[in-house]
């Protein structure tokens, strides 16, 4: 174990690491512990080698700003960003631990080579992670509304509501789709990723369906603002290419109808 400094921003704190071997290809994965949704936040950080048997889920998401939360990592309290406090919240189990892989939490941000190993193992890590959950940030401008609606698959007719359009661009607009690495993280996945948003969730294939269709009708009145479209198009291709070996049904199924002019207003 190694003693360090706090793990993220903020306030100094030591946290007791378990060393990794960056000769191999390991990594920190942590037990989210049970509890009620306002209960404190407790995480055991431990060490295991990547396999396509790892149990553990990957966790998608924008850090955000401000480590004004809390949460008992190893026996110590550590500030995280207000954004990681409520996707944990949202996904911590109230009877049993969740086996998770959070990149602020399970690497070592303060040893510049640790870092480096781990950003180089990225691929492999959301390509064995039993499952790829993407979390948007908490509810809001009715993204509640949006999320049942499409899960419930109702009709297409919904895009000439304009309460329904405002709040569909107000959710594609969101900080996570800017991110070019969520290509990478949502094609690796063994399975459909799980999107999540406040306490809403549906599957990422049936988002993307009829994200596609919303442009199509439309005409990419939903793409988020100020978009890197040529530098996406690129990592898609690039990340198309190498996630193939990975392909599941809902991956191949993105490859084969959903063109990049519609994924990129999609992501």
């Amino acid at each position: 174990m190694v003693s360090v400094r706090c793990i993220t921003q903020g306030a100094p704190a030591n946290v007791a690491y378990p060393k990794i071997d960056i000769s191999r290809n390991q990594i920190r994965v942590l037990r989210l512990h049970h509890g009620n949704r306002d209960d404190e936040l407790r995480v055991t950080l431990s060490v295991e080698n990547l396999s396509q048997d790892s149990k553990y889920e990957a966790l998608s998401y924008v850090w955000g700003d401000g480590f004004s939360e809390k949460a008992l990592v190893n026996g110590t309290e550590i500030p995280i960003t207000e954004n990681l406090h409520a996707a944990l919240r949202q996904f911590r189990h109230p009877a049993s631990a969740r086996l998770m892989w959070v990149d602020a939490m399970c690497i070592n941000q303060q040893f510049t080579s640790e870092r480096n190993h781990q950003v180089q193992l990225m691929g492999q890590i959301f390509s064995s992670a039993q499952r790829v959950l993407l979390w948007l940030g908490p509810a809001a401008d009715d993204s509640d509304y949006v999320l049942d609606y499409i899960r419930e698959e109702h009709p297409a007719d919904i895009l000439l509501n304009l309460k329904f359009r405002f709040a569909l661009h107000a959710l594609c607009s969101r900080a996570w789709f800017t991110r070019i690495w969520i290509v990478q993280e949502v094609a690796l996945g063994k399975q459909d990723p799980i999107l999540v948003c406040g306490q809403k969730g549906l599957r990422w294939s049936k988002f993307v369906r009829f994200l596609a269709h919303a442009n199509h009708i439309l005409r990419g009145e939903i793409q988020a603002p100020q978009f890197p479209y040529a530098k996406f198009k690129t990592s898609w291709r690039q990340f198309s290419s190498c996630s193939r070996p990975y392909g599941t049904k809902w991956h191949e199924y993105l490859l084969s109808h959903t063109d990049i002019e519609n994924f990129i207003h999609v992501a």
